[in-house]
């Protein structure tokens, strides 16, 4: 269910939403919504991060050091099954 809710914008930033609606082919409450739910996204992520990093911050740096090592063992691994798409060509190996 959807509520209706009633907002003020600046004039710039309604006529850039109406633009936006037209090129798309949407309502405008269709891109105020898609805006909105960008927005909370980043919020959220942006939490996320910092409770991992409070959370990391408190571990000892022997600890802090064995998780980047598994962190970059599982980016290797990643990589070399192409869990990213598509395998970047090998380097040269310097001499």
């Amino acid at each position: 269910m959807k509520a209706r809710i009633t907002t003020s914008l600046p004039a710039k930033l309604a006529g850039a939403v109406d633009r936006l609606a037209r090129q798309r082919r949407r309502s405008r409450s269709g891109i105020i919504e898609e805006g909105l739910r960008l927005l909370l996204g980043r919020e959220r992520e942006a939490a996320i991060d910092a409770s991992l990093d409070a959370y990391y911050g408190t571990l000892p740096a022997a600890e802090r050091a064995e998780e980047a090592a598994m962190i970059r063992a599982f980016h290797r691994s990643q990589r070399r099954i192409g869990l990213d798409g598509p395998r970047p060509p090998r380097r040269p190996r310097k001499r």
